[in-house]
């Protein structure tokens, strides 16, 4: 059995270096799921070599969920320097793995890059509901100076989750003038979770973006009947 495994392993390596993107894709997913440590350095080679963005950001992703605390190191790496944005972003959603990552992720809000900033923020959502002063008073500043909608919508549901009080007058002006519902029912479910009336009743009267996703506790909801089940959960 274990020359099977070694002959089909053997076989996802070598499809790692196939002509065509898709099978390399396919190849290192696969790996994620069965690969080992041996396997682990051909799939940061691929992180690094391979000539398509899709290809990195699999191999990156299946290199960590094969080495976990052993790879931290390397994605930390890959997260600093990697010349692809995108590999780069899908690096720092994997940081979301390790609660260690707190302070590199707290660097990457001083970034001058709106799609570092907006993926740091939202790898901090998913490690936990608690976060030190010093990350939520970058947040609360990103958001008080902020005109991108992802970043904003972003920094709204930490700070609200976060239970950051001082950022209430910033989301109850968004939830009154900005256009977007995404925005508006996100403002809403951060207002009520801070315990503003103003947040609780807009979730009751207004039909609220259904497309929206909140991840808390590391499950993800959706919609309004999401949103009111993790306010009934906050609640206990």
């Amino acid at each position: 059995m274990n020359n099977q495994k070694d002959e089909a392993l053997q076989q996802m390596v070598d499809r790692l270096y196939s002509k065509d993107a898709n099978d390399r894709v396919k190849a290192a997913s696969e790996l994620g799921e069965i690969g080992t440590s041996n396997e682990a350095p051909e799939l940061l080679k691929a992180t690094y070599n391979d000539d398509q963005s899709t290809v990195r950001q699999m191999a990156i992703q299946s290199y960590a969920e094969i080495m976990k605390e052993d790879g931290y190191d390397e994605i930390v790496k890959v997260v600093e320097s990697h010349e692809d944005m995108y590999v780069r972003l899908y690096a720092i959603s994997v940081l979301a793995q390790f609660p260690q990552s707190c302070d590199i992720l707290a660097e990457l809000l001083e970034s001058s890059n709106i799609q570092l900033k907006s993926a740091a923020i939202r790898s901090l959502i998913r490690i936990g509901l608690e976060m030190n002063v010093v990350i939520q008073s970058k947040v609360l500043e990103i958001l008080k100076n902020n005109d991108n909608d992802i970043l904003l919508r972003n920094c709204i549901e930490a700070l609200g989750l976060w239970g950051e009080k001082n950022s209430i007058p910033i989301i109850l002006e968004q939830l009154k003038t900005h256009p977007s519902s995404e925005i508006k029912t996100i403002s809403a479910f951060s207002l009520a979770l801070l315990g503003e009336n103003a947040g609780k009743q807009y979730i009751e009267d207004n039909e609220l973006d259904n497309f929206i996703r909140i991840t808390y506790k590391g499950k993800i909801y959706r919609g309004k009947v999401g949103i009111k089940e993790i306010l009934s959960l906050n609640a206990l």
